[in-house]
């Protein structure tokens, strides 16, 4: 299935690159979000500035939440530019929320060719419409870190009813069991309505063990409950051996990649695998050193020669060295014949030479056109150039 995906992967990166040279596209906007609170009768101005292509021209557009309500100094651009939409908010919203207001740019296309390949660039403005009475919204995240260090927390309690809030609030500390372990209580008190309470907090991991833990933000606000989770990791000096190459072609030399993860909060430099065959003395082999990321994971790559195994199972011992630590696995391998290129890479490069002369086709086509179109626009040019000398005569 792997090796499929990727022949797949390779068929469409081949598609898009024939594609490539014939497409002409918006390429970005700034800024890309806006975030407003609403306010009745407010007004205001967002510039946004597109970016695209040279002589490429687009249609700017408005759509989504409140788009009745704007106003966009142009309706067209071409190769990019500032686009200027001027926001004036009815005096009151019935669908409270964080409400989604869209000014994009849509790239004309010139001739029936280009359907399909233009481009669509869109920048937004939140408007966050309040809630009837009181409402808190939560964003909450955490670090990860070795046993022993200290876990953060950072968390906001946002304020969106009309009326403000007395909050207290606290982050449950659970194991990925359900077991509950601790609370940590904090103080965020008043909380005016629109406005928002950014804090941190610290959690001791002396008395814990490696692993993944639950925590549970709990924001009581007067008039419900909201929570938010987060999961953090706890580390100690360990790699891992997570996957490994499990069959390979007799009699040749033959790639083994092993794929190993940390689980410390650190990097980890100079990891590298020491591979033998069981009962074959002398086939074992070394891979280059790595350095691991923290929770990261990496493949370690060799090479062995099968023309001396005579079973069709066989074991391996993979040893993985690390910073004074070792990673033991005792791994079942097997030998398959030589496979025999198949049918379907032949039938994929032919689609592909196809359909690549398929678009060069296209492009002919287009260029053909274009030249068309000027030599046209010239006789009209001079045919009016002729009537208009006569005219002066």
């Amino acid at each position: 299935m792997e090796v499929l995906r990727i022949k797949r992967s390779i068929f469409f990166l081949g598609v898009l690159i024939l594609f490539f040279p014939l497409s002409e596209a918006i390429i970005g906007v700034r800024p890309a979000i806006y975030e407003i609170n609403f306010e009745p009768n407010l007004t205001g101005v967002f510039p946004f500035t597109f970016i695209g292509d040279p002589g490429v021209e687009f249609e700017i557009y408005s759509e989504g939440a409140f788009s009745e309500y704007v106003t966009l100094n142009t309706n067209r651009l071409k190769g990019g530019g500032q686009v200027n939409a001027l926001l004036q908010l009815p005096l009151e919203s019935n669908e409270p929320g964080r409400r989604m207001l869209l000014i994009g740019a849509k790239q004309i296309p010139k001739d029936v060719a280009m359907l399909g390949m233009v481009g669509n660039v869109r920048g937004v403005i939140f408007i966050n419409v309040p809630y009837p009475g009181k409402y808190a919204e939560l964003e909450f995240r955490s670090s990860n870190a070795n046993v022993g260090e200290s876990i953060e927390f950072n968390f906001k309690i946002y304020s969106r009813g009309k009326e403000d809030i007395n909050t207290f609030t606290k982050i449950d500390i659970y194991d990925l069991t359900g077991n509950f372990i601790e609370s940590i209580f904090l103080e965020t008190g008043l909380i005016k309505s629109g406005e928002f309470f950014e804090g941190k907090a610290f959690l001791n991991t002396e008395n814990y063990v490696a692993g993944d833990y639950l925590a549970v933000l709990s924001v009581d606000y007067g008039e419900g409950v909201t929570e938010k989770e987060t999961i953090f990791k706890l580390g100690r000096l360990f790699v891992g051996i997570s996957n490994y190459t499990k069959t390979f072609e007799r009699g040749k030399l033959n790639r083994f990649e092993i794929e190993v993860e940390s689980f410390w909060n650190n990097p980890i430099e100079n990891v590298y695998a020491n591979v033998s065959i069981i009962n074959y003395s002398r086939l074992n082999f070394l891979s280059p050193s790595i350095t691991l990321s923290p929770w990261g994971k990496k493949i370690l790559t060799g090479f062995f020669d099968t023309t001396d195994l005579n079973e069709e199972q066989f074991q391996a011992l993979i040893q993985v060295y690390y910073e004074g630590g070792i990673t033991n696995k005792t791994v079942d391998l097997m030998l398959k014949e030589e496979e025999s290129k198949p049918l379907y890479l032949i039938g994929g490069g032919i689609i592909i030479l196809l359909l690549g002369g398929f678009l060069i086709w296209l492009f002919i086509i287009k260029k053909r056109k274009e030249k068309r179109w000027k030599k046209q626009e010239k006789q009209e040019k001079s045919k009016k150039t002729k009537k208009s000398k006569k005219k002066g005569k």
